[in-house]
C-alpha cells in the first residue's frame, strides 16, 4: 500500500512539473507576455519555461546584457529563421561599454537552450560562464567587434570560460572581429561544434575560432572560409582560420581562403600549451589558404603550421587533402604544411598536391615525421623535399597526380581511375582506404588539359 502511494506521489509530482512549464511570448515591441526578454527570464521558472520570441529586432535596456542565471530556459525564435529574430546590441562597443547578447551560467536544472536567433553589434553575442553548458542551434553571430581596448577582448562572437561545455550546431558567424578568436574564443572550455561556419571573421590569433587554455575542443562537419589574421587586428597572429592552444580533434572540416598576414598557419595553426595537448585531423580538406605577405622571417604552412618551441606538438592527419595553398614571398616555407619546433607526427593517407609555392611540407626544428601511404605531387616548391626528402617510397608512399574532377569548380573528389582510390594505388598496395579527403566523383579522363594550381587561380585574378 505504501508503494503504491509512493508511485502515485511520484506521478502527480511529475505531471505537476510538466503542466506548470510555461511559455512567455516576447514582442519586439514590448506587448507580449512581459515588455523584454530579461523581464522574461526573470519570471520564468527555474527549469522548463520557453522563451518564443516573435519576429523582428529586439534592441534597447532588457534585450541585451540579458542574464539567464542559473536556469534551464529555451530561448527560441517563434519563426526558426534566424534572419528574421534579431538581438541588437545597439552599439559598437569601446571600452568599458562592451555590449553582451546573452549570458549563461552554470545550472543545475540541465543545459539552456538558445536556436534560431541573430545577435549582432555587441561584444561577446553569447557569453558561457565558467560551468555552462549551454546547446546553441541554427543561430547566425553577425557583426559583433570587440575593439578599442587593451589586448584581450577575444571572442566577439562568442566566448567561453573554465569548464564550460557548450554544444553548438549548424550555426554562423559571420564579419566579427576580436583581439583573439573574432567568432568565436573558447578558454580552458570543452566546446562541441558540429556544422558550424566561421565566415569572413578576423582577428590577431584564430580568425574564425581561438581555443586556448587547456579543455578539448571538438569539431565536426565545419567550415572555416575567408578568415584572417594580421596587423590589422594586433601582433602574434596565427591561425587565419582556426588557432589551437589546447587539444582538438577536427573531424570532416573545410578550410578555404583563410589568410594569416605574417604567423604561421593560413589555415589552421597548432600551438600545444603544454605536453598533454594534442591535434588529431581526420578527413579535412586544405584549399587555397595563405601566408600573405610573408615578411617576419617566422611563418609559414599555407595550410596548416604547428608552433611547438618549448612543448612538443602531437599531431596525428589522417585522409585529408591539401591542395592550392601558398606561401608567398619566394620562402619555401611549406606551402601546404609547415612544423616549428618540437613535433611527432603521423601523417596517414593523406593527400598534398598542387600547392602554388613553397615545398609541400616544411620543418624546422626537431620535428620527427612519420608518412603512410601519402600521395605528395605537383607542388611548386618541390614534393619529397627537405625533412621529408628520404620517405618516397616507405611506408606505401608515392608520388602520383591525384586527378582531382574539376578544380576550377572546387570539385575535389577524383576519378575512378586515380591512384588515390582503393585497387589503384601505383605499386598495388591496398593503404587501408583511400589517399586524400575525397573518394570518386566522376568518370576517367574527365581532365581537359593539366595545368598548375597558380594558373588556375590566375584565371580569377
Amino acid at each position: 500500500m505504501r508503494l503504491a502511494l509512493l508511485i502515485l506521489l511520484v506521478c502527480l509530482l511529475l505531471c505537476f512539473s510538466t503542466a506548470s512549464a510555461r511559455t512567455w511570448y516576447v514582442k519586439p515591441g514590448g506587448t507580449g507576455d512581459v515588455p523584454t526578454i530579461q523581464a522574461a527570464v526573470d519570471s520564468a521558472a527555474a527549469q522548463g519555461d520557453t522563451l518564443l520570441l516573435a519576429d523582428g529586432t529586439f534592441s534597447g535596456e532588457g534585450n541585451y546584457e540579458i542574464d539567464c542565471f542559473d536556469k534551464a530556459l529555451t530561448i527560441i525564435s517563434e519563426s526558426g529563421n534566424p534572419e528574421l529574430c534579431i538581438i541588437d546590441c545597439g552599439t559598437l562597443p569601446v571600452c568599458n561599454e562592451a555590449l553582451v547578447g546573452i549570458y549563461f551560467r552554470e545550472s543545475v536544472h540541465g543545459s539552456p537552450r538558445l536556436e534560431g536567433v541573430t545577435i549582432r553589434d555587441g561584444c561577446g553575442g553569447v557569453v558561457c560562464k565558467v560551468g555552462s553548458a549551454p546547446v546553441i542551434s541554427n543561430c547566425i553571430f553577425r557583426d559583433n567587434i570587440c575593439r578599442g581596448c587593451e589586448v584581450g577582448y577575444q571572442g566577439a562572437g562568442m566566448r567561453c570560460y573554465s569548464d564550460s561545455r557548450p554544444t553548438i550546431i549548424n550555426c554562423l558567424f559571420v564579419e566579427n572581429s576580436a583581439d583573439g578568436g573574432g567568432g568565436l574564443c573558447t578558454k580552458g572550455s570543452s566546446p562541441t561544434l558540429n556544422g558550424v561556419t566561421f565566415l569572413n571573421n578576423g582577428a590577431t590569433g584564430g580568425g574564425g575560432m581561438l581555443a586556448e587554455g587547456g579543455g578539448f575542443a571538438r569539431l565536426t562537419d565545419c567550415t572555416f572560409s575567408g578568415n584572417r589574421v594580421g596587423s590589422l587586428f594586433g601582433s602574434r597572429s596565427s591561425g587565419g582560420g582556426l588557432c589551437l592552444r589546447a587539444s582538438a580533434e577536427v573531424v570532416n572540416c573545410t578550410f578555404v581562403d583563410n589568410v594569416s598576414y605574417d604567423n604561421p598557419g593560413g589555415g589552421l595553426c597548432f600551438k600545444p600549451n603544454d605536453s598533454s595537448d594534442h591535434l588529431s585531423l581526420a578527413g579535412c580538406t586544405f584549399v587555397n589558404n595563405r601566408i600573405d605577405p610573408y615578411e617576419w622571417g617566422d611563418g609559414g604552412g599555407g595550410g596548416m603550421a604547428t608552433w611547438s618551441w618549448g612543448e612538443t606538438a602531437n599531431v596525428s592527419i589522417t585522409g585529408c587533402t591539401f591542395a592550392g595553398n601558398g606561401v608567398y614571398k619566394s620562402y619555401n616555407g611549406g606551402g601546404g604544411l609547415a612544423f616549428f619546433g618540437d613535433a611527432n607526427v603521423v601523417m596517414q593517407n593523406t593527400l598534398i598536391a598542387f600547392n602554388d609555392s613553397g615545398g609541400a611540407v616544411c620543418c624546422s626544428g626537431a620535428s620527427n615525421l612519420t608518412l603512410i601511404c601519402c600521395d605528395i605531387y605537383g607542388n611548386v616548391g618541390g614534393d619529397w623535399t627537405g625533412c621529408i626528402a628520404g620517405l618516397a617510397g616507405i611506408n606505401n608512399n608515392f608520388s602520383a597526380d591525384p586527378r582531382f574532377c574539376d578544380t576550377l569548380s572546387r570539385d575535389f573528389r577524383v576519378e575512378d581511375c586515380s591512384p588515390c582510390l582503393t585497387g589503384n594505388h601505383p605499386n598495388g598496395h591496398e593503404c587501408g582506404g583511400i589517399v586524400g579527403a575525397h573518394g570518386s566523383g566522376c568518370a576517367c579522363g574527365a581532365l581537359t588539359a593539366p595545368t598548375t594550381w597558380g594558373n588556375i587561380k590566375a584565371m580569377y585574378r
